[in-house]
């Protein structure tokens, strides 16, 4: 194919995708995403993309997503069971016989000693209080009914009502139990504590981090509230109950709110310090108060995490149908094929906040559209792929991931091509092994995998719906020469692809 020839295919595929049709409108820019493009889901609020319900997802997909809040639902009971059980074995150990009986009683906020002219975190440390330490306590009972979940998994088997897709099944059954787990630790030290078995008398440096904790939570209950409103849903967190059933609320509620907790945490912690109003007056009490700083920042970050796992259960019913959404290239014109979630085995950071999801994943030579935003030689989080946040930190939205990679048309004729600087900075990878780590003979240059050009048009898939819409936007690309005679077709296909995902079990 000569160069005038591919340039009249290119005019063409270009002039095909910008024209409208019903089922979805093409765009070869994202200059008003954020702003025109939103859709209102059935709880009334608004999003930058489509964003699947409860009601909106159709019969047979919903008996699904039952069955799997069953297993969420036997998993939350049967991990919530598990951290009561070791937390009455620890008090056992420590010569306490009182037994603590889970319910829902929340128990009280851990409120730190009345701060006059001194700074009651000062003492030095290891002072002996001659008490128990409730954080110890829950801190204990965590790590063993951690180190049963297997066992639990294993003792407790689902039935054969969740045979069929029973691999997904149990991802989302083990999520649960982990969820159990760390959410019925907090509740537990918060009663014991009340009841007066622990924390009589808390040294300083706990104190600290304690402060830290109830802070830490404050903080990320003012950032899930802004992010609320930020999408337009009327619920004011934690007073409002009400539960939300929307897919991927995680990706477009939670994991921003604790992102930007995160990321707030240092400012924080100096708007808000221990003791305002004391100026220590010797190198001890300067020492004293800085390994209480670190006490209490630590304290903040356990909060923020604390917090974020208590919402997942209070207000977002976990709704098994999460999805990203990558761009995808057919490399050689034989279609996309997918891992499933539950025989997948790649573990990834969707969304840049630390934490990698188990995810449907690709399988033989389809490649994943990437940019290595940081220059360290790997693709790291979904930050370096082309979804629907934009940049390395925020979420700034757009509706595709077409969209998302339209910003980077310097000379905005519609295509990322020789003439962008783009071209030659984006790269595709081929995650020939499936365990969503990059390597250096994965990640191949545009040109190297026969793409010459990528137009910016999209158009919407009519015939996707529903938890099986993973394919929900088509573009193509024109193939170098090589590729072209190779495959025997000047174009192929992108696609903008739900990739559904849990948190990766620790339990693996």
């Amino acid at each position: 194919m000569d160069a005038h020839r591919l340039c009249i295919a290119l005019t063409l595929i270009t002039a095909s995708l910008a024209w409208g049709c019903n089922e979805g409108q093409a765009t070869l820019g994202a200059t008003d995403a954020v702003e025109d493009g939103t859709t209102t889901g059935g709880d009334g609020f608004n999003l930058g993309q489509e964003w699947l319900t409860i009601n909106t997802i159709d019969p047979a997909d919903l008996a699904v997503v039952q069955v799997q809040r069953e297993a969420i639902s036997l998993g939350l009971y049967l991990g919530k069971g598990a951290l009561t059980d070791e937390v009455n074995l620890v008090l056992e150990d420590i010569g306490i016989p009182s037994r603590y009986t889970a319910s829902t009683q929340s128990g009280t906020d851990y409120v730190p000693v009345a701060i006059g002219g001194s700074c009651p975190f000062l003492e030095p440390v290891g002072t002996p209080s001659g008490s128990v330490d409730c954080r110890t306590v829950s801190d204990r009972a965590t790590v063993a009914a951690y180190a049963r979940i297997t066992s639990l998994k294993d003792n407790n088997p689902l039935d054969s009502g969740f045979d069929n897709n029973r691999s997904e099944n149990e991802l989302w059954y083990g999520n649960g139990i982990e969820t159990g787990v760390n959410n019925e630790a907090l509740v537990a030290m918060r009663v014991i504590r009340q009841n007066g078995l622990c924390d009589q008398d808390i040294e300083p440096r706990e104190s600290a981090f304690e402060a830290g904790v109830e802070a830490g939570r404050d903080l990320y209950i003012e950032k899930l509230n802004d992010r609320l409103a930020e999408v337009g849903i009327d619920i004011n967190y934690p007073d409002d109950n009400r539960q939300i059933d929307v897919c991927a609320a995680d990706q477009a509620l939670l994991i921003p709110a604790k992102s930007n907790a995160q990321a707030a945490t240092d400012l924080y912690a100096a708007d808000n310090p221990l003791c305002a109003n004391y100026t220590p007056q010797t190198i001890d009490e300067i020492a004293a108060r800085d390994d209480a700083d670190v006490q209490y920042l630590e304290g903040l970050r356990r909060g923020i995490d604390t917090e974020h796992s208590l919402a997942e259960e209070k207000i977002f019913r976990v709704v098994p149908c999460n999805v990203s959404d990558p761009l995808v290239f057919d490399v050689e014109g034989d279609g996309i094929r997918l891992v499933s979630l539950g025989e997948s085995r790649a573990d990834f950071d969707l969304f840049g906040v630390g934490e990698t999801q188990r995810t449907t994943w690709l399988q033989g030579d389809d490649a994943l559209l990437v940019l290595d935003r940081d220059g360290n030689g790997q693709i790291d989080s979904g930050r370096e792929l082309f979804g629907n946040f934009v940049g390395a930190v925020g979420y700034h939205e757009v509706k595709t991931g077409f969209e998302h990679l339209a910003l980077l048309d310097a000379d905005q004729n519609g295509l990322i091509d020789q003439n962008d600087a783009a071209y030659t900075q984006l790269q595709l990878w081929q995650d020939v092994d499936g365990d969503g780590q990059s390597q250096d003979s994965e990640l191949h240059s545009l040109r190297t995998l026969g793409v010459a050009s990528i137009a910016l048009g999209y158009r919407a898939i009519p015939e996707s719906a529903g938890l099986d819409r993973q394919l929900t936007q088509r573009g193509l690309f024109v193939r170098t020469a090589e590729s072209a005679l190779k495959t025997g077709t000047a174009v192929g296909s992108v696609y903008d692809v739900w990739f559904r995902y849990v948190q990766t079990p620790i339990a693996d």
